[in-house]
């Protein structure tokens, strides 16, 4: 029991790891704020917050190496469950972090065509200004493809957290429902029905990061339910 208290207890500080360095990932790179990136400025822009948003790297790169760990967690917990089922959602984690972690090359290409542009004397050439909007989309384009990873590990794992019922069932619903909100948003952006860094990008992706603050703490404090654990041994032995 004290073993599956302490793995419960090392998800949770994951799941509030992976939110918090996402969120200060998105925060310090400004490229979320349609001001900072639609602006006719925007490279003189980035130039003058490079260490910011070399630091919003950073967190990415944080960010990505904690959704791995968070998927190694969420399988050695839940494999008991389902083994092929978790290794899928753990599978689809790893492509999350992955690619958060290669996304990153087009604001590292952001920054040096800014450093060029402001060497250059900001000079008012167009294709400087059309790489720079580039790499932003990039960017943007990269993460979309993050958020739809995301969900389909997230909707894996919550089912095989529903079915376990290693964490209450009201979370487990909250998870789908939360997920499919934030999937149903990256669907609108893809189809050009409203723009990154909008209001409403911000009010689709408010549930999920609410459940990752919530899940997060609840493990920490409570654990997994012990009775499912009991209840999974027992299957495993009979099997």
């Amino acid at each position: 029991m004290n073993s599956n208290k302490k793995t419960a207890r090392i998800t949770g500080v994951i799941f509030l790891i992976a939110f918090v360095t996402s969120v200060l990932g998105i925060l310090l790179s400004g490229l979320s704020d349609p001001s900072f990136t639609e602006s006719t400025d925007l490279l003189i822009n980035v130039s003058a917050n490079s260490m910011k948003m070399r630091i919003s790297i950073l967190f990415d790169l944080l960010s990505s190496a904690s959704v791995v760990a968070l998927g190694i967690g969420l399988f050695a917990s839940l494999k008991e469950q389902n083994k092929n089922i978790a290794l899928m959602g753990l599978s689809f984690f790893v492509a999350e972090a992955i690619m958060l972690a290669v996304s990153r090359i087009s604001v590292f290409s952001l920054l040096q065509l800014s450093e060029e542009y402001v060497k250059a004397g900001a000079p008012d050439s167009s294709y400087f200004h059309t790489l720079g909007q580039l790499f932003v989309h990039d960017s943007d384009s990269a993460y979309l493809i993050v958020q739809f990873f995301y969900g389909l590990g997230a909707l894996t794992f919550y089912y095989l957290f529903f079915k376990s019922k290693l964490i209450p069932r009201f979370i487990s619903v909250w998870g789908y429902i939360a997920t499919a909100i934030m999937l149903a948003g990256a669907l609108l952006l893809i189809l050009d029905q409203f723009t990154a860094g909008d209001i409403i990008d911000w009010i689709t992706g408010i549930p999920t990061g609410l459940l990752e603050i919530f899940i997060g703490v609840w493990l920490i404090v409570k654990g997994f339910n012990s009775s499912a654990i009991v209840s999974q041994s027992a299957k495993t032995d009979i099997n």
